[in-house]
């Protein structure tokens, strides 16, 4: 009975999801919010939902709030594809003025986080100061 629960519970998630991306698609960010919101438990899909709901943000160019959310996703997305979310953050950066942190940003869509780290400490980030509110 349990797995027909998670199951159900993972296919209603999976709608919501879906139903939020075509709403983005439609140019529709506050229903893409709510139709988010209305998720009470994600489970394994949670960077999936974190990834469309930054897009929403961003969308709403609501950039400090989908830093956040977009971070937690590219952390949580398996390589390779969690490159799309660390571009989507490298954005929401440049959006908010810090084009250096992003630069560092868009490295992590290309490459592992130890090359990452020593091309940081190479381009003078010797401090990560700006990047420990992004919990690296």
């Amino acid at each position: 009975m349990r797995n027909n629960v998670t199951t159900t519970a993972s296919h209603k998630v999976t709608r919501r999801i879906v139903a939020a991306d075509g709403y983005l698609d439609l140019r529709l960010p506050m229903q893409a919010i709510e139709e988010l919101a209305a998720i009470e438990a994600a489970g394994d899909m949670q960077p999936a939902v974190d990834y469309v709901m930054g897009q929403a943000l961003m969308m709403q160019q609501r950039f400090d709030d989908a830093i956040e959310i977009l971070q937690r996703a590219a952390e949580n997305i398996p390589v390779p594809f969690s490159q799309f979310a660390w571009n989507l953050l490298a954005e929401c950066l440049r959006e908010q003025g810090q084009h250096e942190l992003a630069e560092v940003v868009d490295y992590f869509a290309e490459e592992p986080p130890e090359l990452v780290v020593q091309h940081a400490e190479m381009m003078g980030y010797n401090e990560f100061d700006e990047m420990d509110d992004l919990n690296w």
